[in-house]
């Protein structure tokens, strides 16, 4: 059984694609090049993620654009939640971002 599901769930493994990076870095003004590694979250941005939530809803997007398009959104989202946490000093936050 734990055989058949891990080969199941390496079928629905997925990973944004360089095109999706490159186009999305041109359409939102972020960096790019073909060297970077985890762009979606190095690329994160928690002011662009208006933008960001409008353009999830374009169908002129392909479906590697908006998959890479929502990994962005999630890591841009994490790093507005992270600076609200780390900012406030009152749950223990020392840092801001």
């Amino acid at each position: 059984m734990t055989k058949h599901l891990s080969s199941a769930l390496e079928k629905l493994q997925r990973y944004p694609t360089r095109a999706a990076e490159r186009y999305l870095s041109e359409r939102f003004g972020l960096s790019w090049d073909d060297t970077m590694q985890d762009w979606e979250i190095t690329s994160a941005n928690a002011d662009l993620l208006p933008g960001f939530l409008t353009a999830l809803s374009e169908p002129s997007l392909s479906d590697d654009e908006r998959f890479t398009l929502m990994s962005l959104t999630i890591a841009s989202v994490d790093e507005a939640c992270c600076g609200l946490i780390c900012s406030d000093t009152s749950i223990g936050g020392k840092y801001t971002t």
